[in-house]
């Protein structure tokens, strides 16, 4: 009987790193999708402004500075972007004019685009000859007039952001998170090793849609999650061995057994704090809805993005229905149930309309567990406010300010 408490506790305690894990790989996931959409909208303004340089009387250098440089400061990941010929040399920049020629011709992102157009290029990580960051360089092709190779729109971004953006999702320092490129053989572009490794990993792995060929790979150190067990499995073993010696001394060592349970809570609170924190800057929540009982459970964060009162609201499926958007309740409430029937997880972008009437888009992900028996326990999942949609709109030319106002913050 102790034997079979303890291995379910330690099942416990895997499927609890198990769920960390699931968590910050779709936060994960989540971020790098809208950094890198955010990217290629702000290269893909550098191609349309282009042509509009090239059409104006005056396109010179200084000109072409003013156009790339208000890219530049709309964006939080990319840091410059410039104009190559199609000679590769630089034509202009959103720093300025350049002392010296720079010319780009024999490098990778300048000649990928030369052939046919390689849609958003990625190279591989270097660092910057100016200060040393570790950056990678992007690439956008340009065409002419009569549709030849003209040149390429180039930009940079700085690792270091991308970084800090990861790390600000891990919910557990002993979670590790490395974004690779390709087969991942070459160094990472980010590597945030966990607090301990050496041991066995637990690895998960996200491949990123695109031609960049990204994936994120997460592991952790199972030891680390164990050890709480690995306590409470000789603990249990000297208490029943104490008590059958002396009930004096199985008394002390209860005390001792509460001491360090009490720490383990408090752990677990701050463990708790440290998730809320996390989903709150990440504008992304957690539920889990449990069938036996029909009981849903929302995190705080759930409760901010719906705009609903913990303490006058309590959640049920049927009331998530109410709060999405009603052309789009239907949509949802198949996605969901065709995912349980299939037992396959399930992803959709949806609207939300709140109580005072607003609109906001989210981007849901869940997914099932089921008995042996294959009958469905519990449903898990995530919800995030979508930040880039106002950006995605800013971008298209002919959008409306009344337009723009309708999409979600």
């Amino acid at each position: 009987m102790v034997l079979a408490y303890a291995w379910e506790r330690r099942e416990a305690q895997l499927e609890l790193l198990d769920s960390e894990m699931s968590y910050t790989a779709a936060g994960a996931g989540e971020y790098l999708r809208n950094a890198l959409e955010a990217i290629d909208l702000r290269m893909s303004a550098g191609v349309r402004l282009h042509e509009q340089w090239l059409a104006a009387p005056r396109h010179d250098a200084a000109s072409g500075h003013e156009l790339l440089r208000d890219i530049v400061s709309q964006s939080r990941h990319l840091n410059g972007i410039g104009w190559m010929d199609a000679r590769g040399y630089l034509v202009a920049s959103s720093v300025g004019p350049q002392r010296r020629a720079i010319n780009v011709y024999d490098e990778d992102h300048f000649q990928a685009q030369i052939v046919e157009d390689a849609g958003l290029y990625m190279s591989a990580p270097l660092n910057s000859r100016q200060d040393g960051r570790r950056i990678i360089t992007l690439s956008r092709r340009l065409t002419g007039r009569q549709g030849e190779f003209a040149g390429i729109v180039t930009g940079f971004s700085d690792l270091k952001g991308l970084a800090d953006g990861l790390d600000a999702l891990r919910t557990n320092r002993n979670i590790g998170i490395r974004l690779v490129r390709g087969s991942g053989l070459v160094d990472p572009l980010v590597d945030l090793p966990p607090r301990v490794n050496g041991g066995d990993l637990l690895k998960r792995v996200v491949r990123l849609p695109g031609p960049q060929a990204l994936s994120l790979e997460f592991t952790a150190d199972t030891r680390v999650a164990l050890e709480p067990w690995r306590w409470q499995v000789v603990l249990s073993g000297a208490l029943f061995a104490l008590l059958a010696l002396t009930a004096l001394t199985g008394a002390v060592i209860v005390l001792r057994l509460l001491a360090r349970w009490e720490s383990a809570i408090a752990a677990l609170r701050a463990s708790d704090l440290q998730l809320r924190e996390a989903q709150r800057l990440a504008n992304t929540g957690s539920w889990e809805m449990t069938f036996a009982t029909q009981v849903l459970v929302w995190s705080d964060e759930v409760y901010r993005i719906f705009e609903k009162d913990p303490d006058r609201f309590t959640p049920t499926y049927d009331c998530f229905l109410a709060a999405v958007h009603p052309e789009d309740r239907q949509k949802v409430d198949h996605a969901y149930k065709e995912s349980v029937s299939t037992r396959q997880p399930y992803e959709i972008r949806h609207r939300l309309l709140t109580d005072n009437g607003s609109v906001r888009w989210v981007h849901e992900r869940g997914r099932s567990f089921f008995d042996v028996e294959g009958r469905p326990l519990r449903s898990v999942g995530t919800v995030q406010v979508e930040v880039t949609a106002t950006d995605r709109k800013s971008t298209r030319l002919n959008s409306s300010h009344s337009q723009q106002s309708r999409m979600p913050s």
